[in-house]
């Protein structure tokens, strides 16, 4: 059993060797329930059947690796559709100057690539794959292992964070940026409104059709204060050097 996020859940297995390794696929910051009633149960059977609250979601080849990582995104996904406080974007995120850089963009778009060489050039870690907002507006840190996947099936390729460089306390978002990865590409991204952006983080907030009002919301609170920049980018270590000042000009009110 375990909770996060204001959500309690449990997962069951038949193999005590999938169940044994069950801590290290759970959501970030997990920790046993403190009296929150149970909202998720998920099965996980060493034929590779995944279930949640009984009826099958998912299923693999049987593979141990594979499972576990299906089981640990199906899991994920469920928190970021129900978590009763806190609205769910597939977005990465950094801290740089005290502020967050947020990276909105769906799976293969290339934001974990970003969010991994702003780290090397000295950004703090929140995420890879979700900005966590509350009712205020703060980013809360979601920081799952850092990592490159080249199979989504598999685990991927780890990228190590040092503690120092994990956030853990609550940031505003201080520049938005709405790209993706294309070969060869030059990073020339162009300023956009503040409805651009809260527009482009919509799209991408997991429970924006459930609860259409909280994830408006929680846009507007993101992009209240937030300069928003857009453009497609080629290789991120450049587009990361880029960043670093975009986020200094934006402290400074220097023109992009």
């Amino acid at each position: 059993m375990f909770e996060s996020f204001g959500l309690a859940a449990e997962v069951l297995s038949d193999d005590r060797e999938l169940f044994d390794c069950l801590p290290i696929v759970l959501p970030p910051g997990w920790r046993p329930p403190n009296g929150t009633p149970t909202a998720a149960r998920f099965g996980l059977m060493r034929g590779g059947t995944i279930t949640l609250d009984g009826a099958e979601v998912a299923r693999t080849d049987g593979d141990r690796s594979a499972t576990l990582v299906v089981l640990g995104s199906t899991v994920r996904e469920h928190l970021a559709l129900y978590a009763p406080a806190h609205v769910f974007i597939h977005a990465g995120v950094v801290c740089v100057c005290g502020l967050a850089i947020v990276i909105p963009g769906s799976s293969r778009s290339g934001k974990t690539t970003l969010v991994a060489e702003l780290v090397r050039a000295g950004a703090t870690y929140y995420s890879d794959e979700y900005t966590v907002v509350d009712v205020d507006g703060m980013i809360h840190a979601y920081p799952k292992p850092l990592s490159i996947r080249f199979d989504p099936n598999r685990r991927g390729v780890p990228v190590p964070v040092s503690d120092a460089r994990i956030g853990t306390e609550p940031i505003r978002a201080g520049l938005i940026v709405v790209t993706s990865y294309e070969e060869s590409a030059a990073w020339r991204p162009v300023a956009c409104t503040q409805g651009e952006g809260a527009l482009a983080l919509l799209q991408h907030t997991v429970a924006a059709r459930s609860s259409p009002g909280r994830a408006l919301a929680a846009a507007r609170q993101l992009t209240r204060d937030a300069r928003v920049i857009a453009g497609a980018r080629g290789e991120a270590s450049l587009a990361a050097q880029a960043l670093q000042f975009a986020k200094v000009a934006a402290d400074h009110n220097i023109d992009l």
